[in-house]
């Protein structure tokens, strides 16, 4: 009867134990599989976080002429904390400086490591600055050919790559860039800024009307028409008209096949690109609120007209009793291509 006793007592310890195994066990498994998860989830938060460190320096290169100085020839070098609701989620440590491997001032390489808890990870980024002083979209007016401004005011820079000629009460808030002391003519003018000569030829860049072709179409407006956008880009197969009082409202660019012209007191209201295959026509009493237009033909611009933005034009522009004003703020909305680099250029190396 003891023996039997025994030998029970026995199973039943052999039993505990077996199950105190498998419990061990089982916790054990959890405890991995829940360090695995946080582990897998740290390492996705310090991706982002990481990705954020880059688009920092995106955004100050971008917007801080002094820091993309700075960085051309040493190293920048930042940490900074990503807050979440009630601490801390993790931090980026970013370096920003040249690239030793060319000669090319225009090039920065970035370095983000994002920590999160224990996991780190590590972006490592390649960019290509804007070549800004080849651009065409630097400049208030701009043309391939003649350049003629009449009883105007331009605030921001005037380029041609023929002449340019300033007459009846023109007042220039900016710089002149010229091909030689010839091209130039100018009376009754004040131009306050310099004027710069022996500057290279600048070509427009080239759209390609294909491109556009599969976006949306623009109907025709009829006066007094107010119409909004609702894509990023749009097609006009023919001339795009905006007839007297009509309103273009929204954000996009637009590629014209042929001409495109606004009538008498219409409005173009917000961050909006032009690009016609013919020529640009702005009537009198006009306003565009932040627009760029590009023409591959002539621009002629005219009465009381007032544009806040820029004018670029692959023939003659007229510029004559309007106000055109430039916004780099729109400069930036748009990724506008230079003679020679576009605008950050990234290579992505993970």
């Amino acid at each position: 009867m003891n023996n039997e006793r025994g030998s029970a007592a026995l199973l039943g310890i052999i039993a505990m134990m077996l199950l105190g195994l498998i419990g061990i066990g089982m916790m054990t498994r959890s405890r991995i599989e829940l360090e695995v998860a946080t582990n897998h989830r740290d390492g996705v938060a310090a991706q982002y976080v990481a990705e954020a460190g880059i688009q920092w320096a995106i955004t100050k290169l971008k917007i801080d002429d002094e820091f993309k100085g700075q960085t051309e020839s040493k190293d920048f070098i930042t940490t900074s904390e990503i807050l979440g609701t009630l601490s801390p989620i993790g931090s980026y440590n970013v370096k920003i400086g040249p690239d030793s491997k060319t000669t090319n001032k225009n090039v920065r390489l970035i370095r983000s490591i994002g920590t999160v808890n224990k996991a780190k990870r590590q972006i490592n980024v390649k960019i290509l600055l804007p070549v800004a002083s080849n651009s065409i979209f630097n400049n208030a007016l701009f043309s391939n050919t003649n350049l003629n401004v009449m009883n105007a005011t331009i605030t921001g820079s005037l380029r041609s790559n023929d002449n340019i000629t300033l007459n009846k009460n023109c007042e220039i808030i900016g710089d002149i860039f010229i091909r030689d002391s010839t091209k130039i003519s100018y009376n009754e003018t004040t131009i306050n800024g310099m004027i710069n000569y022996n500057v290279p030829i600048i070509k427009i860049p080239a759209y390609n009307e294909n491109d556009y072709r599969n976006s949306s179409l623009l109907p025709d407006f009829l006066d007094g028409q107010t119409y909004t956008l609702t894509d990023n880009l749009s097609f006009a197969n023919d001339n795009f008209i905006m007839k007297n009082n009509s309103y273009l409202l929204g954000n996009g660019l637009i590629y014209v096949k042929n001409n495109f012209i606004i009538d008498t007191k219409s409005q173009m209201l917000g961050n909006i690109m032009i690009v016609a295959g013919g020529n640009i026509i702005i009537s009198d009493h006009a306003i565009l609120n932040k627009a760029i237009l590009l023409a591959k033909g002539n621009g002629q611009i005219d009465t009381s007209a007032e544009i806040t933005g820029c004018i670029s034009v692959g023939g003659k522009l007229t510029v004559e009793n309007a106000k055109v004003i430039y916004d780099n703020n729109i400069i930036q909305f748009f990724n506008l291509p230079t003679d020679k680099a576009s605008p950050f250029e990234i290579i992505w190396d993970y």
